[in-house]
């Protein structure tokens, strides 16, 4: 073998080796679960296994597996690489992109209360050993917002045209008109992640604005990137003081279940799962705004200096997960992760079980994938349907529906992962209403 060959093989194996020993000694900090940390050894292993036994058995094949070998990786790489370029958010803190920050500068020119949104999962950061913590403090005590700032103009991204969709916040920083709040009676209450806080779609076409153009009085408290454990928060903090008569509560398929690793492993987020607990949130809005206001300002200023508010560990976790690529083949990114259905069922039960105390009824409505609108049902949603059917929630299943629309595919924004379109939105509020009114 020549000395070309020799290096690539040798850098090839140091390689490896340190992908393998990084896993190893970071795995906590940087992977959700100890199966994705297992499957993250075992390939760089199994590669190394591999490179020394074609070295020793296979001396004349070595150059053509050597290079086969680092020509995948760096294109896998490469690939990655490109699609994290265009990530707008990287879990931890906000970026903000030039063009972003530019537009919410020309909003505040003009007066307006102008922020990025802001969510829970975008405000913990890692501190090790798999354990998360919210980088927000109140009076030197750790608090995790729920939701964003609070009568503000959000902005969230750039829809299928290119242009920024904005909301305005109520008095919690949820996309409802702040009168829901004094109302005297709420026939609908609503908990659930992206698609439900009505991600790049105007607020008044999402399923929640459709469904409450129908429901007068409906409030919506969904966040960008809730799991189940931040949905029982939510329900607890928001819903809870205003006993809606039905809780609607919107699981999506492609994360929901996923989620829960990341969010037991928040000490913040599952003490939640002690009867009764809350951190008092609607009382502390006005720290809250002020945190957040700070956080929020702070990231701009960064990308107005032409810096980059982004979360190292987060992106290198992404890089070496393939994250991005993954989910853009079709992956879904909780493979690796056994579901913890027993958790799912805990925390239904407990906030199913806190709805019919105040006299309320909770549905369950599963939100479906694209994949599950292609007919390659998702591995988990017949699992995470038991689940909701053990605690005997009535349940409202938009698969079917999606699978029978004429252009599944259409139902979801382009390049936009799981997240719904506009005919997508208005096909889940029409099957929301009927299926509370039976």
């Amino acid at each position: 073998m020549n000395r070309f060959f020799s290096s690539i093989w040798g850098l090839a194996v140091v390689a490896v080796i340190a992908v393998t020993v990084f896993v190893l000694i970071q795995g906590g900090a940087f992977f959700d679960s100890i199966a994705l940390r297992l499957l993250f050894v075992g390939g760089p292993v199994s590669v190394l296994i591999l490179l020394l036994g074609a070295r020793i058995w296979l001396p004349v094949w070595l150059p053509t597996i050597t290079m086969s070998l680092a020509a995948l990786a760096a294109a896998l790489f490469a690939g990655e690489a490109i699609l994290l370029s265009s990530v707008e958010v990287i879990w931890g803190t906000p970026e903000i992109t030039n063009s972003k920050a530019d537009y919410i500068v020309d909003l505040r020119s003009q007066g307006r209360n102008a922020h990025v949104n802001l969510f829970p999962k975008g405000l913990v950061e890692r501190s090790g050993l798999g354990s998360m913590r919210s980088a927000i403090s109140i009076d030197g005590e750790e608090v995790l917002p729920l939701t964003g700032i609070s009568q503000a103009t959000i902005v969230m991204c750039r829809n299928g045209n290119l242009e920024w969709e904005i909301f305005e916040s109520d008095l919690f920083g949820f996309p409802n008109p702040s009168e829901v709040w004094s109302a005297s009676s709420v026939p609908v209450g609503a908990v659930g992640d992206s698609n439900t806080q009505g991600w790049c779609v105007p607020t008044s076409q999402s399923f929640m604005g459709l469904t409450r153009s129908s429901i007068p009085g409906l409030i919506n408290v969904g966040a960008a990137g809730n799991g189940p454990i931040a949905d029982l928060a939510a329900l607890r903090e928001y819903l809870a003081p205003m006993k809606p008569k039905i809780v609607l509560w919107l699981f999506t398929g492609a994360n929901d279940i996923t989620d829960l690793d990341r969010e037991l492993n928040t000490p913040v987020l599952s003490a939640y799962l002690d009867l009764g607990h809350s951190q008092g949130l609607k009382d502390l809005q006005p720290q809250i705004d002020k945190a957040l206001v700070d956080f929020s300002i702070d990231a701009l200023d960064t990308a107005i200096a032409g810096g980059r508010t982004i979360d190292y560990r987060e992106a290198v976790r992404r890089m070496l997960t393939l994250y991005d690529l993954r989910n853009l083949i079709g992956i879904d990114r909780g493979a690796a992760t056994r579901p913890n259905f027993g958790l799912l069922g805990e925390v239904l039960a407990m906030a199913n079980s806190e709805v019919t105390a105040w006299g309320g009824k909770m549905y369950f409505v599963y939100l479906p994938t694209p994949r599950d609108a292609t007919s390659r049902e998702l591995p988990n949603r017949a699992g995470i349907l038991r689940t909701a059917a053990a605690q005997q929630l009535p349940i409202i299943d938009l698969t079917q529906s999606f699978q029978n629309f004429s252009d599944p595919i259409s139902l979801f924004q382009k390049n936009g992962g799981s997240h719904y379109s506009l005919v997508g939105h208005a096909l889940v509020a029409a099957e929301i209403l009927d299926g509370i009114s039976q």
